[in-house]
């Protein structure tokens, strides 16, 4: 049996903030729409966000045995001060 063909894993992460609480916020770039990222949140190409951590955000098709990893971007290359 062919393997499903899945669409483009095509979001990227647009940006993360840390509230003085110390709560992070990830947001994602979709389809020309900025989404704030949480688990279970389905994104238009149908990949759902299963996990975000400090390193790393993780992407799920259903069609698809592996996630999509997003490393997210550090302090230096995401071009903010220190």
């Amino acid at each position: 049996m062919a393997a499903a063909l899945l669409p483009p894993a095509s979001p990227r992460i647009a940006g993360s903030f840390t509230s003085p609480e110390d709560e992070k916020s990830v947001f994602l770039s979709d389809g020309g729409q900025l989404l704030a990222a949480k688990p279970g949140l389905v994104l238009s190409s149908g990949y759902e966000v299963e996990a975000i951590g400090p390193r790393e955000l993780r992407l799920r098709h259903p069609a698809a045995s592996e996630p999509v990893v997003l490393p997210m971007p550090t302090a230096a290359a995401a071009g903010t001060l220190p």
